[in-house]
């Protein structure tokens, strides 16, 4: 699982828009049709690591807690990235940061690059239940294109319906989370071009 294509997957399926067009305002509302078969590939495989990663989500649930300190994580590295250009072009290259194997990997690896882990410890929040929130962030928008196909039955077994619940039932928060991984990604954006 490469980091940094995850992350900017991630701000286009939470956000559910293309750069240029304006963002979901409500979290509930499934992202574009093009942005989920990439996703749900992800949550559908179940070897080696996956296995663990599989667990680690299905155990895992949102909080207000959890979700504003993400939020201010992600808005910490939207802020990194616009001071340092030179730093997102940098983790959009870095191949070692990029091809993560595992979700603790990939934890592991934001905390490799001391910036990074400021940026995220600095809000509260471990590197792996930054990752986490993340990762089952985007499972809720997927949970979302599941239920407007009226598939719910389908829903893949390591996306909990208590994080679906939690989303529905905290729109402003997941706006709010919505809105930062837009941000963080513009960022990342930029500092990845020539």
């Amino acid at each position: 699982m490469r980091l940094i294509p995850f992350l900017v997957l991630a701000a286009g399926v939470l956000v559910g828009c293309s750069k240029g067009n304006a963002p979901a305002a409500d979290p509930s509302v499934a992202p574009t049709t093009n942005a989920a078969p990439a996703a749900t590939a992800t949550a559908d495989q179940s070897t080696g690591a996956d296995l663990l990663d599989d667990a680690a989500l299905a155990r895992f649930r949102l909080t207000t807690t959890n979700v504003a300190r993400a939020t201010e994580a992600t808005r910490n590295l939207a802020r990194l990235s616009d001071a340092d250009p030179q730093l997102a072009k940098r983790l959009s290259d870095d191949e070692g940061l990029n091809d993560a194997k595992s979700i603790q990997q990939m934890a592991d690896r934001l905390a490799a690059v001391p910036q990074v882990r400021r940026a995220i410890e600095s809000a509260g929040i471990s590197t792996r239940d930054y990752v986490l929130v993340l990762f089952t962030y985007t499972q809720v928008a997927v949970a979302s294109v599941y239920a407007q196909q009226g598939r719910m039955d389908k829903l893949p077994a390591n996306i909990s319906k208590d994080n679906v619940a939690f989303a529905a039932a905290h729109r402003a928060e997941m706006t709010r989370f919505q809105q930062a991984m837009q941000q963080m990604n513009d960022g990342l954006a930029n500092g990845s071009t020539p």
